[in-house]
């Protein structure tokens, strides 16, 4: 399992890395940005989205609870 993990990695690597060669050789097209999304992290997703990463990183612990009252008879 940990072999076909790797394997998949490496792919996805070279994947990568030759759209990056590709957009900055030819410019940026949709495709290559699509794949590019589908083949990177969730970090390199959020720049190209131009999300904001470090406003994610630390969570607010709240929680919200509701209770059902049941009705005075």
């Amino acid at each position: 399992m940990n072999a076909i993990k790797e394997i998949l990695e490496t792919n996805r690597v070279d994947l990568k890395r030759m759209l990056r060669k590709k957009m900055l050789s030819e410019g940026k097209s949709a495709d290559n940005i699509v794949l590019y999304k589908l083949a990177g992290t969730k970090e390199e997703r959020d720049i190209l989205n131009g999300v904001d990463t470090t406003a994610n990183e630390v969570k607010p612990a709240q929680t919200i609870t509701i209770n059902y009252v049941k009705p005075e008879k």
